[in-house]
């Protein structure tokens, strides 16, 4: 998409670990505990109620889904071709986004109750990480959002005859894999964006297990506690180190470890069955010492592949055949049992005081948190069910043998479906922090700005108030081109609007889908008709459908634009309506991914008219440094700043390359001359400096004054960010991934 690196040199410059908010972002949520802050999730389904969209996942697989936003992550099998996928879904629609083949190997040996894809994954906002084992080898890799691998590593090899699971733990900025196994088994933190490795631990006794750690608070302090390998220890999450230990209770685990009231508690099944509760608050080996209670028992009171949950005062566990449990935290004491399914694979989840059991034959059970047993629903789906449930935004995210299902209706944000009344007046009036980046109060934003000949003292939407301490210059030109575009395209307002829309929507952007929603109304058009604009077009007269289908295209696939869909444009719109579309089109993926990259939810200030701010300029234009040599084009310094491989692997040769190959192609629009653009230049720009880059021309000759600001706007960053001049002049024809330009 147009202007990806200018967004990945924001983030670069901002980047810090963002929230969580109500994903579900690894195995067993955001606290990997399987609870969900989540209080309004639904109670009953079937295949024919409450149902929000039901997808087929190729494949098979036992790993759990993961949400963020309006992302969902699953991995799978292709048994027959022998390869492991990770697919990416729509939330709001179930759609297959994209697909990946993340690898091609000889299937492992495993036992018949597990998979070939068991991991579950684990998502960031910015960056999602799988793990296979490509025998003998364990294998961790790196997508971002659009499904482009960033980096791959094997943080080790892994030797089991029941198959392999070790899904990645987040903690802070990096990810945490247990590594326990028939061999030297060890415990490794990596960096999440280079996988770097941090740390490494040994883990004593060389057996075989498939527990994701836990990461806890307790004694003031950091832990990170799981079983595994003969034993029950407890590390420094920041450093690998042992904190404590105790012995057994058993040889082998499954099930993870859950936390409550100081206390953790597990649960095991092979040779021997045990629940058992650990005081987390000493150091050494603490068999004899912090073991606060424990019962050796039968596998028809203890859990092997399930894990437990935790809530209120109590611990609540299902075993593999179907017996469920409260026990009382501190003593251990059975408060009810039931049965509930015949068998058991998934782990329970729990929302508000329910609690969700889902078992083999695709039934999940719905109980009351409590001392006294409760069935509040009981709900069958048509197939069976290995993988255990994620919640998000009141929604249940259910993956059973060859489907993933979404249950329920999403519980919308404040302001995301329609225009929120915004307290113009209040200085900190708008969303929530959720980026981990300060979003200044409004005043104190203003500060940062450089001084404004008009406008000075409006509130600034979050994104300004979040890059303004960072970037005051860029930030001024991006308000001054934010308002050119919603206020000073010729394009009719209404199809302005409509097009910011689809795109909006196209790059899964609820915070500007909702600003271009608010302009819509604003030009008369209904909420029945903004949302016909997810669909087909077919309501639309066929002059608007060619440029609504243009914006989705531009959006999803630039390259993949003909030149009779531009001839057709043209002819019913005109050169110039043209050139505005693609500046609007340009600005919108740019916007877009800043946004997400910030991750910021839909904002009330944002959804006012567009703010007309003009900043004073400082003398003339700013003038970008000076050109760097070839052979100085790739920095240690620049690799580091941007974080993006197509754009740090385009070296200066290769732009330079492709730029000469763009220049010889035919274009889409005439291009005018340097004599007839001359006239067009606004104030400040060198006239006697003729512009040779084809898309200066033609966007000065078709749209001055939005070439004007894009050309502030880029030239404002170059100055700011230290960037060499192959990116203000290259900024315009990385419109697609593969560096094919549009013009």
């Amino acid at each position: 998409m147009l202007i990806r690196n200018i967004v990945a040199c924001l983030v670069a410059l901002l980047i810090c670990p963002l929230s969580s908010g109500n994903n579900w972002p690894q195995w067993r949520g955001p606290r990997g505990d399987g609870t969900s802050d989540d209080s309004h999730v639904p109670i009953r389904w079937s295949e024919k109620e409450n149902i929000h969209w039901k997808t087929p996942i190729p494949g098979k697989g036992h790993s759990s889904p993961v949400v963020w936003g309006d992302r969902v992550f699953v991995t799978t099998c292709l048994e027959k071709e022998e390869q492991r996928v990770l697919l990416c879904l729509d939330r709001r629609d179930g759609r297959i986004l994209w697909q990946r083949t993340v690898l091609t190997a000889p299937l492992e040996p495993k036992h018949s109750l597990n998979s070939y894809a068991s991991s579950t994954p684990a998502a960031d906002g910015h960056l999602i990480w799988v793990t296979f084992l490509n025998v003998p080898k364990f294998e961790v890799y790196c997508y971002d959002f659009d499904g482009k691998l960033v980096w791959q590593r094997s943080p080790g090899e892994f030797h089991s005859k029941h198959g392999f699971c070790a899904p990645p733990v987040l903690y802070k900025d990096m990810i945490i894999l247990n590594g326990d196994q028939d061999a030297e088994a060890y415990l490794v933190a990596l960096e999440k964006n280079t996988g770097e490795e941090r740390w490494r631990t040994d883990r004593p006794n060389k057996v075989r297990s498939y527990c994701p750690p836990l990461v806890i608070d307790s004694g003031g302090r950091k832990q990170l506690v799981l079983t595994g390998s003969l034993c029950t220890a407890s590390y420094d999450p920041d450093t690998g180190k042992q904190i404590w230990i105790v012995d057994g209770p058993t040889e082998q685990f499954v099930a993870s470890m859950v936390f409550l009231d100081d206390i953790v508690f597990l649960t095991s099944g092979f040779p021997e069955y045990h629940v058992m509760a650990i005081r987390p608050n000493g150091t050494g080996n603490v068999t004899k010492s912090h073991v606060l209670w424990h019962e050796h028992c039968d596998a028809s009171r203890a859990s092997y592949v399930p894990s437990p949950i935790a809530h209120d005062k109590d611990f609540f566990l299902v075993t593999d055949n179907g017996f469920a449990y409260c026990l009382d935290a501190k003593t251990g004491k059975r408060l009810w049992q039931h049965r509930l399914g015949d068998h058991h694979s998934a782990s329970p989840v729990s929302a508000g005081e329910l609690l969700y059991f889902p078992d083999d034959d695709g039934t999940t059970y719905v109980l009351k948190g409590s001392d006294k047993f409760e069935l509040v629903g009981r709900n069958k789906l048509d197939e069976g069910c290995r993988a255990s449930p994620a919640i998000s935004d009141g929604q249940v995210f259910l993956r059973t043998l060859s489907h993933l299902y979404c249950i329920g209706e999403r519980q919308k944000e404040p302001g995301a479906g329609g225009e929120a009344k915004a307290n113009l007046d209040h200085p900190s009036s708008g969303p929530p922090n959720r980026t981990g980046i300060p979003i200044l109060e409004n005043s104190e934003a203003w500060k940062f700005l450089p001084p404004a000949d008009k406008g000075a003292g409006q509130p600034l939407p979050a994104w300004a108030r979040t890059l303004v301490k960072t970037l005051p210059r860029t930030t001024a030109a991006l308000l001054e081109l934010d308002y050119l575009h919603r206020a000073k395209s010729p394009l009719d307002p209404k199809l302005r609007a409509m097009m910011r829309w689809v795109a909006a929507h196209a790059n899964h952007c609820a915070y500007t889908e909702a600003i271009a929603a608010a302009d819509l109304r604003r030009a008369g058009v209904t909420d029945s008709v903004i949302q016909s604009l997810a669909g087909d077009f077919s309501s639309f007269t066929e002059r608007e459908k060619i440029a609504l289908i243009f914006a989705r295209q531009l959006t999803l696939a630039a390259d993949t634009v003909t030149d009779d869909q531009v001839a057709k444009l043209i002819a019913h719109y005109g050169q110039k309506d043209v050139v505005a579309m693609v500046l609007l089109l340009a600005y919108a993926n740019f916007q877009d991914r800043l946004v997400l990259a910030l991750h910021l939810p839909p904002d009330p200030t944002s959804l006012s008219p567009p703010l007309e701010i003009h900043f004073v300029k400082k003398d003339d234009m700013p003038k970008p440094p000076a050109r760097i040599s070839p052979k100085d084009a790739r920095s240690e310094k620049a690799h580091l700043r941007v974080q993006d491989r197509e754009w740090v692997e385009a070296d200066y040769a290769h732009l330079q390359k492709t730029m000469e190959a763009q220049r010889g192609r035919a274009g889409r629009i005439p291009v005018p001359s340097w004599e007839s653009v001359r006239s067009l230049m606004p104030g400040g720009y060198p006239s006697d400096q003729p512009l040779r880059i084809r898309w200066s021309l033609v966007c000065m000759g078709y749209q001055p004054e939005l070439a004007a600001g894009w050309s502030a706007c880029t030239r404002a960053f170059a100055q700011e960010s230290e960037q060499d001049r192959v990116f203000e002049e290259s900024l315009f024809w990385v419109i697609t991934r593969s560096l094919k330009c549009f013009y």
